[in-house]
């Protein structure tokens, strides 16, 4: 399995409570990218949730991370072909569930992954889920007929573009909701719209000093201080 540096966005909430508007935008934008590409192949991951979503620092992208998601162990492909279950009872994370996954996972499509999106954007934004339950039963009832609060509501100074976006996402009627690549590029006008650094309480990869290496023609090369035997030209045999 791949090694991941960093931290999930589940202890990145616990650490912070709320996120800066800017890093909700740019980690939504990332999520929904992703997202968006396993979609086009056909897989609805169907389990969105914050524990699902890693955080790994990356300094080739503006934000300083990158974000990967996790565990496709119960996601759907579309057509005939079927992964990992068949089951068609409610499947999923009761606090990121969609109105239409609580009643069959099986008939749930990709439109469920935004309204899960939906769900974990405002979480990050205001530090709990749209619905807070104590019973698997009364999220079910939430998410089946109550309307979600604004973001606003719970979090000041949140722009109004946001509230509409995560409105969209969670709208009880699947087909209201947003395409997954119309949701990226409403984060991606959000992002260009904050400046995102770099979260410094973030963990950081380990480095054990820099390195680095020189080397001339016909002489040894050097590498962290350290000599090697000259490098001899080697003809290439037939």
């Amino acid at each position: 399995m791949e090694y991941l540096e960093g931290e999930s966005l589940a202890n990145r909430i616990r650490r912070h409570g709320k996120l800066p508007i800017g890093h909700v935008a740019e980690i939504g934008r990332q999520i929904a990218s992703v997202l968006d590409a396993t979609h086009i192949a056909g897989v609805t991951h169907r389990d969105l949730k914050p524990d699902n979503i890693h955080l790994i620092p990356d300094s080739e992208l503006p934000s300083g991370e990158r974000v990967k998601v996790l565990d496709f162990g119960i996601a759907k492909l579309s057509g005939n072909v079927t992964i990992t279950s068949t089951a068609t009872g409610a499947m999923g994370t009761p606090l990121y569930m969609s109105p239409e996954q609580w009643k069959s996972a099986a008939k749930a499509d990709w439109r469920t992954d935004v309204y899960s999106l939906g769900c974990v954007a405002f979480e990050m934004a205001c530090g709990r889920p749209p619905f807070v339950a104590e019973t698997i039963g009364e999220a079910c009832a939430k998410h089946l007929t109550e309307a979600p609060p604004l973001t606003s509501s719970i979090t000041g100074g949140l722009p109004l573009a946001f509230d509409e976006l995560v409105n969209q996402c969670l709208d009880k009627d699947p087909q209201k909701r947003p395409s997954m690549r119309d949701t990226m590029s409403a984060f991606a006008s959000l992002a260009a719209s904050y400046s995102i650094g770099l979260d410094p309480t973030a963990p950081q990869p380990a480095h054990t000093g820099g390195m680095s290496a020189q080397m001339t023609p016909g002489t040894a090369p050097t590498i962290g201080g350290t000599s090697f035997p000259p490098m001899t030209a080697m003809t290439p045999t037939r």
